[in-house]
């Protein structure tokens, strides 16, 4: 394992959580605060399987073990376990053949659109990022400092959807979902010997490139200001989703599988471009969705939510178009909500005694 990485990571993550993985399935685990013991685990790995790590800062209950263990799998740390957020990975995938390595073609164009991304975001104010290369797609990871909470979590969705949709081509994609906590990540420095190699598709080595100097974080202004921008495009997208699956299964179904009383209702209707504003108690101004259809322009307070505790939340529209329409409506017009629920709706049953 590079042993710069190595030192990075314990230094910013204090615990480290390296994972095995074999093909037959089986997983090795182990939790490290020494970078030395952590890299000499990752080259001996290596010999057996696939190498990852996970990149943020665990709970402070979550205890260093400095060896590797064989586990069944689902052993690994979870997003729950997680305190801090610390570095956003950014993850260019060559469009190729499923199970088979990179050519060196493809690879040179997951490394160009990687350092598309980093150009522009560099114009806009953001430090260097830590460069890599997982053998077959390109990396850009960058330091911040974000609470794993929902509303963290919403915005890097957006973000990462944002960034899908403007540097994703016919040839390269940018990986939307590896924001999550837990994200295990290639240890640089190991082979990775994933998929059938061929004398044109070879199993490769990792490597890392580290910025000058140290690694500097990037203000979670610049975050926000780059999920805001992009929010319109990705609440669209969203709806229209939610449109075509309408559409497809014939409007049967208009309930998801969230328990709607523990919805994140201001992190969802923010992601979904609803654009809330406090109006009083738990009432928010929002922007109707089906604003095309009023007759005259809305003011803030014309169309709101109420976020009611431990109950499903409430909608209305002051128009005249949208007199019969209540939360439910609003839920499967825009969608996306049952992401946002803590939990997924559970039938009560009566003991079997009652039946």
């Amino acid at each position: 394992m590079d042993r710069t990485w190595a030192r990075h990571l314990n230094n910013t993550s204090l615990i480290v959580e390296v994972r095995c993985i074999v093909g037959d399935g089986s997983v090795a685990v182990g939790r490290f605060n020494d970078p030395g013991a952590m890299s000499e685990a990752v080259d001996e790995c290596n010999a057996h399987g696939n190498v990852f790590t996970t990149l943020n800062r665990p709970s402070s209950g979550v205890l260093a073990t400095n060896k590797m263990s064989w586990q069944s799998k689902g052993q690994g740390l979870t997003d729950d376990a997680f305190a801090e957020i610390l570095h956003l990975p950014f993850d260019f995938d060559s469009v190729r053949p499923k199970n088979r390595p990179a050519t060196d073609e493809e690879l040179r164009c997951a490394i160009d659109a990687a350092s598309a991304l980093s150009r522009d975001l560099e114009l806009a104010g953001w430090p260097s990022p830590v460069r890599g290369c997982s053998g077959n797609g390109a990396h850009l990871i960058y330091r911040v400092s974000l609470p794993n909470s929902p509303a963290a979590r919403n915005l890097l969705d957006v973000l990462y959807k944002g960034f899908e949709r403007e540097y994703s081509t016919d040839k390269v994609k940018f990986d939307p979902v590896v924001r999550n906590p837990a994200r295990i990540w290639r240890a640089y420095g190991s082979r990775n010997t994933k998929g059938v190699e061929s004398s044109d598709r070879p199993h490769r080595p990792s490597y890392v490139i580290m910025p000058p100097g140290r690694v500097q974080e990037v203000p979670a202004k610049f975050i926000i200001e780059r999920a805001e921008a992009y929010s319109a495009v990705v609440a669209e997208a969203s709806r229209e989703a939610a449109r075509v699956l309408r559409r497809v299964t014939g409007g049967a179904s208009r309930y998801g599988k969230g328990d709607y009383s523990t919805l994140d209702l201001l992190g969802w209707a923010a992601t979904m471009g609803l654009k809330p504003v406090h109006l009083k108690g738990n009432v928010y101004g929002i922007q109707c969705p089906w604003e095309h259809e009023h007759t005259t322009k809305s003011a803030v307070s014309a169309t709101a939510i109420f976020d009611n505790p431990e109950q499903w939340p409430g909608f209305k529209c002051f128009h005249a178009h949208c007199d019969h329409r209540g939360f439910v409506d609003l839920m499967d017009y825009v969608g996306g909500a049952d992401a946002f629920c803590a939990r997924q709706y559970e039938i009560a049953r009566l003991p079997a005694s009652s039946y």
